[in-house]
């Protein structure tokens, strides 16, 4: 499920937990995808090593909440930190990994507020290959 460390995904991890707690096999899939920095800039000031450090650090940060809530439950679990355009990133994890069902948050921390659905979950329910069960 898609965590980027908003109350909407903390939410939908709750939901996610209450689902899993009533399977013996499911485990669930804490996915963090940031955005890739856009400028070739950044690249040439930073040394690789540096820029996978500060992908690393801010998503284990964006993670944090997650972890606690989720290994509280004892719901087996795992964690994975991806760079890049966050609905396409998703939706293939979903599809290499043959997950069968997507929770996550209706709004996150994109740059847009107010909308009825964040951007990022309006291309995932186009995109996605499996059932999504939306949280507010």
């Amino acid at each position: 499920m898609p965590i980027d460390g908003s109350e909407p995904a903390l939410r939908a991890l709750k939901e996610a937990i209450g689902y899993a707690q009533k399977s013996e096999t499911a485990e669930i899939h804490l996915l963090h995808v940031q955005p890739a920095l856009r400028s070739g800039r950044a690249q040439i000031v930073l040394r690789y090593a540096t820029l996978d450090d500060y992908y690393e650090n801010n998503g284990k940060a964006a993670l944090a909440s997650a972890r606690a809530m989720i290994e509280e439950s004892g719901i087996k679990y795992t964690m994975y930190l991806m760079v890049g355009p966050a609905a396409r990133r998703i939706t293939q994890y979903v599809k290499d990994t043959q997950c069968d069902h997507i929770v996550m948050g209706t709004r996150g921390l994109g740059a847009i507020k107010g909308l009825l659905l964040g951007s990022v979950t309006t291309k995932v329910i186009h995109l996605a290959p499996v059932p999504i069960t939306l949280v507010k």
